[in-house]
């Protein structure tokens, strides 16, 4: 990560707070842009199962910023050539 980066954590009250504050702290050191969200309504699970709930209003996030920038959310970016070549590198 570099300064052309941005974090997003979302923060749900419980114990992995703790160890997304202290990624957000380390991430300003190298000048990523970062942003914390308080999710509250985040239906109570147990702490394992936390990141299964907090994907999806990340996925929503990442798919109106491709749609935002013009870009095709469901490719992968292999609708880039730079892209699309290095992804021929991996065996199925």
């Amino acid at each position: 990560m570099d300064q052309r980066a941005t974090l997003v954590a979302l923060l749900a009250g419980g114990p992995g707070d703790d160890r997304a504050q202290s990624a957000l702290c380390a991430a300003g050191e190298l000048g990523v842009l970062r942003i914390a969200v308080a999710a509250q309504g985040v239906p109570a699970v147990e702490e394992w199962l936390s990141p299964f709930a907090l994907v999806i209003p990340l996925q929503f996030l990442a798919y109106f910023v491709a749609l935002e920038r013009g870009t095709n959310p469901d490719t992968g970016r292999k609708d880039q050539p730079g892209h699309a070549r290095a992804v021929a590198h991996y065996r199925l």
